[in-house]
């Protein structure tokens, strides 16, 4: 037993990179595919396109979403002609890394198989060797959601309020990267451990 305990531990270890969808319900987080199986990529060449999704995961709710609100932003090495495009709806902040997005209600997004595509990331990496990472937070001073992204909904009098987890490797803000793949923390790796013989 505790050979086979070993060898399942040296395998989570080895193949864990939290490249799968967070179990926590209403996670926000950037993939490089719209399931939601991807927050690392490598590039090959110079100057090479790199597309990314912004993306809830585990949505809790079955109603139509009519808002969100995040910041998304890029760190390390600079992308040439970085950008956003929402999935739906219009931006009520004019900055280029913050989000205050209402959707008609009328045409609902329809989420893909794993994530629900909130908005997509277009840019070029220069070199192979360029590391970039992608962070996701709140929208500071906000009214609805001042501790996290959040996510709205119909409700029956007023919008039903629905805040979200940051997908993250465990340091600072940080969801996804190019050119780079963290390994998942020991701890992480532990509990998911426990949870195969609960």
């Amino acid at each position: 037993m505790k050979t086979a305990l070993t060898l399942i531990m040296l395998v989570l270890m080895a193949g864990t990179v939290l490249a799968h969808i967070d179990p926590t319900p209403d996670a926000i987080g950037i993939y490089f595919d719209l399931d939601a199986t991807s927050s690392c990529t490598t590039t090959a060449a110079p100057f090479s396109p790199v597309t990314a999704y912004l993306l809830i995961t585990n949505i809790s709710t079955t109603q139509t979403v009519t808002g969100w609100e995040a910041q998304a932003w890029t760190e390390g090495s600079v992308p040439v002609a970085p950008g956003w495009s929402l999935a739906d709806g219009s931006d009520a902040d004019p900055s280029p890394i913050i989000f205050r997005v209402g959707i008609n209600p009328l045409s609902p997004v329809v989420p893909p198989s794993n994530g629900f595509l909130l908005a997509t990331w277009t840019g070029f990496v220069m070199q192979p060797l360029d590391i970039i990472s992608f962070h996701v937070s709140g929208v500071p001073g906000s009214e609805y959601f001042p501790d996290s992204p959040g996510y709205t909904t119909e409700g029956i009098v007023v919008p039903e309020l629905h805040p979200l987890h940051v997908s993250s490797y465990g340091f600072d803000d940080s969801v996804a990267f190019i050119n780079w793949c963290p390994v998942a923390n020991e701890t992480n790796t532990f509990t998911e451990l426990k949870t195969l013989f609960r």
